[in-house]
């Protein structure tokens, strides 16, 4: 096998990492949808206690999101 074609089997590796580990940065404007959505049925006061954890747990994976974002971005500069 020529070394071209190692580096082509490479890269399609290398994709399909890059879409399990980070694939989710891009959801990072729905999940800020979701939680503005949220954000505007509690301050009508009609949030109710699942809707409350769920706001919290798109808090958690939009936190998380954002230092994977962040640790790319160091890793480039």
């Amino acid at each position: 096998m020529k070394f071209k074609d190692k580096l082509k089997l490479l890269e399609v590796d290398l994709k399909v990492w890059n879409h399990e580990v980070f694939g989710h940065m891009e959801n990072k404007k729905k999940i800020l949808k979701d939680i503005e959505v949220l954000d505007n049925q509690d301050a009508d006061g009609e949030l109710e206690g699942s809707d409350k954890m769920k706001r919290m747990e798109l808090v958690s994976l939009l936190r998380v999101t954002n230092k994977k974002i962040e640790s790319i971005i160091s890793q480039k500069a």
